[in-house]
């Protein structure tokens, strides 16, 4: 059997040692490489929940009062209920974007990546008491593209709501968007279906010492549609959890 080189046998090892050298130079490149991050707007406007849908159904989009700060969270036992759908939500979130900007409609050249809200399980079947939206559009300059991201919280709790808008580039990620064009189940037709398959035994057991949050974002990690949890006031474990088509109305 023919040996190789020495001399030959050195080179081939050095070789394949700088390949792989390279490879890993090259992997750590590419994991150390991130979206940056650059805020374009950030603020706070309070609001006055009892008046405000009555105010912007009569087109008055002059009700939100910019803050410098966040206003301090009001005592739970000083929280007035508002009897808020996933629409009201919208209807708010629109008419804050035109007070801002202008738009007509919030959803105008951008895409919902992610919608959510909130309730303590004692207001069931009154409303919704906080809602968020994430919405982004890429943008592509001369120079760059990049991905606007514009979120916004409402909170009637605090009355208080919260706009800010981040550009990110370079542009490392597909976002996924919610399709507003399928016949989408509504987040408190959600709700009830959660209601029906245990959410309301396992808040009562607990006597509605509980909270409740219904997420939608097909960008999280193991995206099953509707995310519905029940959560224990206490020490924050879950009480109860469903996943549930948004289409249909199944169980997942």
């Amino acid at each position: 059997m023919k040996r190789l080189n020495p001399t030959i046998l050195v080179s081939f090892v050095f070789v394949v040692l700088c390949g792989a050298m390279t490879l890993l130079i090259l992997l750590d490149a590419v994991s150390d490489k991130k979206e940056e991050r650059t805020n374009l707007f950030y603020h706070y406007y309070s609001i006055e929940p009892a008046s405000l849908l009555e105010a912007l159904e009569a087109g008055n989009i002059n009700v939100f009062s910019p803050v410098d700060e966040e206003p301090p969270l009001v005592p739970s036992n000083q929280q007035i209920p508002v009897p808020w759908t996933q629409e009201d939500y919208f209807r708010i979130a629109n008419a804050l974007s035109q007070f801002v900007w202008g738009d007509t409609d919030t959803l105008e050249g951008w895409q919902l990546n992610s919608m959510d809200f909130a309730l303590g399980c004692g207001k069931v079947g009154i409303g919704f008491q906080d809602g968020n939206f994430r919405l982004f559009k890429n943008v592509k300059t001369d120079e760059r593209e990049s991905r606007i991201v514009r979120i916004v919280n409402i909170d009637p709790r605090s009355k208080v709501v919260f706009i800010t808008e981040n550009e990110y580039y370079p542009i490392l990620a597909d976002w996924s968007a919610i399709d507003l064009g399928q016949n989408l189940l509504s987040a408190e037709e959600i709700l009830q279906i959660a209601e029906n398959v245990g959410g309301q035994e396992k808040r009562l057991s607990v006597k509605n010492a509980c909270d409740i949050s219904l997420l939608l974002s097909p960008d999280s990690a193991s995206y099953e549609g509707w995310w519905v949890t029940y959560t224990r006031k206490d020490d924050g474990t879950t009480l109860f959890h469903v996943d549930i088509d948004p289409v249909t109305g199944a169980i997942r």
